[in-house]
């Protein structure tokens, strides 16, 4: 009795090989299935995340516009002046009042999908439209603190006039690092429209279209802004906090030095969102913008005066 038990025992065989690959080629098979759908998901949350800071923003404008009696683009840094209305009255005062600024993470500012690099003690991933001119007469911001825009100045419509959009700093860049600046415009060469190209030649703000023609042509690309004098390329930082509509969504910016306007630059909207940028309009309301818009349409949107029309977008 107890050796044919010890025989049945004896005769259960254990998992093969083949059992195994076939069980691990199955898990692999379904990982693969979930994978991109669990990326697409994640994607598609951090786009609606970026759409509802982009429009707390457009909504914190006009509750500015209703305390003030006008727009917060009076200055070129207007998201300072929006802090309050972000529920960030302190902050503001708590940045610039200590020797060595604390490192601020505002998330209302901040697109979840884009990088926040090691060095940026305030990072800011939305800009002010300045508009399509190259001397920025037509966008949401005013060059004269002492004139500043109001809602009745948009007169293309609230609705159709872009106001915010994106554009997240470039990349870490370490001067004193050996071969820094080299590194650091090769990564931008691999992605040319994360970083601002200083262009050869001599344009002028009243001949944009050669101007655009260069920036598209990266054999005009010299250099990074702006190129100083001790030759190196100083990131993108943002030192003006806006973005133009006179080239596309997605593309390279570009920058030339015009002895009658010193900032004769245009900074590009935009993110690491598949296929487009998010944009927040003058009405409060914020909405993925594609890639695929005209640009016609992407600089009539730009406009707060142009009377030009818009087409569906």
């Amino acid at each position: 009795m107890n050796t044919r038990v010890s025989l049945r025992q004896s005769s259960r065989r254990g998992v093969t090989m083949l059992e195994v690959l076939v069980v691990i080629g199955v898990v692999g098979l379904l990982a693969s299935l979930l994978l991109p759908a669990v990326m697409t998901s994640r994607a598609t949350s951090q786009r609606l995340q970026c759409v509802n800071n982009l429009k707390q923003i457009a909504l914190a404008s006009q509750n500015f516009e209703s305390v003030r009696g006008h727009l917060p683009g009076a200055s070129l840094s207007p998201l300072d002046d929006l802090l309050p209305y972000l529920e960030q009255p302190n902050l503001k005062t708590e940045f610039f009042s200590t020797p060595i600024p604390p490192r601020l993470l505002l998330p209302v500012i901040l697109c979840p999908a884009s990088d926040i690099l090691p060095y940026e003690s305030a990072p800011v991933h939305y800009l002010v439209n300045h508009g399509t001119d190259l001397s920025w007469k037509n966008g949401l911001v005013s060059l004269r603190p002492d004139n500043p825009l109001r809602s009745r100045d948009v007169t293309d419509g609230l609705s159709m006039t872009a106001y915010f959009s994106e554009r997240p700093q470039a990349f870490h860049y370490e001067p004193l690092r050996p071969n820094g600046a080299e590194e650091f415009e090769a990564a931008c060469r691999r992605d040319p429209i994360r970083c601002v190209w200083h262009l050869k030649g001599s344009y002028s703000v009243d001949a944009p279209e050669a101007f655009a023609s260069a920036c598209r042509d990266a054999g005009q690309r010299t250099g990074l802004f702006p190129a100083v004098s001790s030759g190196y390329f100083q990131l993108f930082v943002v030192p003006q906090a806006t973005y133009g509509h006179f080239l596309p969504p997605n593309t390279p910016g570009c920058y030339f030095e015009d002895p009658n306007f010193p900032a004769a630059h245009t900074y590009t909207a935009w993110s690491r969102h598949a296929g487009g940028v998010n944009v927040a309009l003058c009405d409060g309301s914020a909405r993925f913008v594609s890639n695929a818009i005209s640009l016609a349409s992407w600089q009539a949107l730009g406009t707060r005066n142009g009377n030009d029309h818009v087409d569906a977008f």
